[in-house]
Parts: C-alpha cells; structure tokens; sequence
C-alpha cells in the first residue's frame, strides 16, 4: 500500500534515493529498524532501537537487552533515562565481552543489569567506565561462579558477593 508524501512506517528507519544515469534508473534502498533492547512497561512489551526510542510492540520473543523496573512507575523523563543508561551501560561493556541480558531499575535509583555469564553488577545512577573497569578487575583476580554480585554503588570500591558461597 501506499504511504502518503513525507510519511514512514515504524518499522523504516531510513530510506535512501539514488538517482543512475547509466543506465536510467533510480534505486531505492530501504532500511529496517533493528531492535536492540525490549521495554517493559505497564504489563506490556515494546521494542526499542539504538536510539532507545519505542517503534513497535514486541510479539513473543524478547530481543537484545529487557528493561525492566520494580516498585515505581517511571514518568516519561525518568523512562528515558533508564533507557539511555542501559544503552550506555551495553555500550561500555560490550567491548569487555560483556553482555546486558536485563536492566533493572528500582524506586531508590539503583540498577541492577545481569550479565550473560550469570554475574549482577549493582550500581547507582549509571555504570561508568571505571565502575565496569573496576569490576572487570575482580571478575579476572578473584573469579565467580556464574551467581556474583558485584556492588558498584560506590565510586571508589566495590563490594563482591558469591550467592552459592554466602546465600542471597
């Protein structure tokens, strides 16, 4: 079907004209958005792109990191901070072979983003370079067992927990 002039569907996140002389033609390329993270919000699941902005709902299947939040209801503004900050988080870890599989966050502004390998790292407002450094230290000294929590709510130190060591 056809869209009317100047409009795209969400699920377009870019289109490219291209006019050739030889031979006549124009080539029309079009780009789909890509889901990098899954919202959840009010009992409801929405996809997000690398922008953190929402372009459709998510059917069965969670993709890329689930943003979650616990014992708050987030205005619009704090929803997109959230959002930035897991992105940012990902970011920041994935060149540490690190991977987001959820991002928490809860009324008091700590996060709480489990890692593909089984690890929590806890952190307040954001996770920042020399948290992720500080914690990617430990993971290599001290090692885990798939069940840390590393408590990076401080600036300076940070606090390890083994779950099968010490309980929950």
């Amino acid at each position: 079907a056809a869209l009317p002039l100047g409009t795209t569907p969400l699920l377009v996140s870019e289109v490219r004209i291209t006019r050739l002389f030889v031979p006549a033609q124009v080539r029309i390329t079009v780009f789909e958005q890509q889901p990098v993270a899954t919202l959840y919000l009010n009992g409801r699941r929405y996809l997000l792109n690398r922008d953190g902005q929402i372009f459709a709902p998510a059917g069965r299947l969670d993709y890329g990191t689930r943003i979650t939040t616990s014992g708050f209801q987030p205005s619009v503004a704090e929803l997109k901070q959230n959002i930035g900050k897991t992105l940012e988080a990902s970011r920041i870890l994935y060149p540490r072979k690190l991977k987001i599989k959820q991002a928490n966050f809860d009324a008091s502004g700590c996060i709480t983003l489990k890692l593909n390998n089984g690890l929590d790292l806890i952190c307040l407002d954001r996770l920042t370079e020399k948290k992720a450094g500080m914690a990617v230290l430990a993971i290599n000294r001290f090692g885990s067992t798939g069940k840390t929590v590393i408590d990076l709510t401080c600036e300076d130190k940070i606090v390890l927990r083994d779950r099968v060591k010490h309980g929950s």
